[in-house]
């Protein structure tokens, strides 16, 4: 592609064309021509902006970015294998509904992104038997993204996914009572592991560590990855008043992930060790693997920790169905737990969740229905 530059006899900018179909060509030659106009004909513009702004080009970039492979360090965050697959997802399936519709996605600049574009989206969302949070979801990935390339690639342009209406409902936080999680435990054995699928095909559930598993999401709070990576090292032993006192002190996984892209940053969080979680880990071993690197968790070292993670959710969904006809999820544990704590603790609650505000507590994690139950012995007047 050749352009002459105005004002001028001889001079001319040169660049390779990405495509080559010429319907193609013809939309990059005028991107081409916007570009040196914009960048008053200078010669370097050209390798350092060329097909910057594009869709693939941006995309690609974020993608790298929030996967921690992004080529400025500073910029990038390791975020989790799901979260970066989801999102990877949602910005292809954005650029298979307009090259449905007859966009030229390898050349399309992401400022030609309109109202119309966001309309082609909503019309094959709802096409779909979709619930109203995974509609939802499509726009906020769509509006992080937009957002990412306005503040790191500082491209001036409008997000016009801010203006979509999305669909989140007041999700119910749920939590389980004490007999429902004991009948859990009870149920959750080998004889009830089998369930047979649409085809026929029998599915086994059980896993030998899966009630421990349930006990410390309970007794901890944790996340089903902070849960599979426990170690026996991470139990701390801390002499208060002459008493031995014991915390569980590790990672946080998502504060150090956001902040310095890796697992092990500086920042920690501690977990205390009730009664029921000491004897608990009394029963798994505590007095002879104190101090080691083993994992609390004992496992097969052939099968790695999101594995594992997906073992532990589909074995709570299975096991729970024996319990109760109320959807519980495995992350309601960590509700049940944060609700208790806030109870004992009220605003110090976030000192052992990791979280540094107390309105995300209370907005995604306390169980309203769980503190108006446990106010039926409160007396107003008292």
């Amino acid at each position: 592609m050749i352009v002459h530059v105005p004002k001028t006899k001889t001079k001319k900018r040169m660049k390779m064309a990405k495509s080559q179909k010429f319907d193609e060509v013809l939309i990059e030659y005028v991107k081409f021509k916007e570009m040196l106009a914009r960048d008053n004909y200078r010669k370097d513009s050209i390798k350092k902006r060329a097909l910057d702004t594009t869709m693939p080009a941006l995309m690609k970039d974020y993608l790298n970015s929030i996967s921690g492979s992004g080529s400025h360090e500073h910029l990038s965050r390791n975020l989790s294998v799901e979260y970066v697959r989801e999102t990877k997802m949602v910005l292809l399936k954005f650029c298979k509904v307009l090259k449905a519709k007859g966009y030229i996605i390898e050349t399309m600049d992401l400022k030609e992104i309109g109202d119309d574009e966001v309309e082609h989206l909503h019309a094959y969302l709802t096409k779909k038997p979709i619930s109203a949070s995974h509609y939802s979801k499509h726009f906020v990935v769509m509006k992080t993204f937009v957002n990412w390339v306005i503040r790191v690639k500082r491209y001036e342009i409008i997000n016009v996914f801010k203006s979509a209406k999305l669909s989140f409902g007041k999700q119910q936080k749920n939590w389980i009572t004490q007999e429902e999680f004991s009948k859990l435990i009870e149920v959750t054995t080998a004889q009830n592991s089998v369930r047979v699928d649409k085809s026929g095909k029998k599915r086994y559930f059980y896993h030998s560590w899966l009630p421990a598993a349930f006990k410390i999401g309970l007794e901890t709070g944790l996340r089903r990855e902070e849960i599979m990576l426990l170690k026996w090292s991470n139990i701390r032993e801390i002499i208060i008043k002459g008493n031995t006192c014991r915390i569980l002190n590790i990672n946080n996984l998502k504060v150090n992930r956001i902040m310095f892209s890796t697992d092990n940053g500086k920042y920690e969080k501690p977990i205390p060790i009730t009664m029921s979680l000491q004897n608990l880990l009394i029963e798994l071993g505590y007095e002879i693997k104190k101090n080691t690197d083993d994992y609390i968790l004992e496992r097969d070292p052939n099968m790695s920790t999101k594995y594992l993670m997906n073992e532990l959710t589909r074995g709570f969904a299975h096991f729970i169905k024996y319990v109760t006809n109320r959807k519980i999820e495995f992350k309601d544990l960590r509700k049940t737990y944060i609700s208790y704590l806030s109870l004992k603790l009220g605003d110090k609650t976030k000192m052992f969740t990791g979280h540094g505000d107390d309105q995300v507590i209370r907005d995604h994690y306390i169980a309203e229905a769980f503190i108006a139950a446990n106010l039926s012995d409160f007396n107003l007047f008292d």
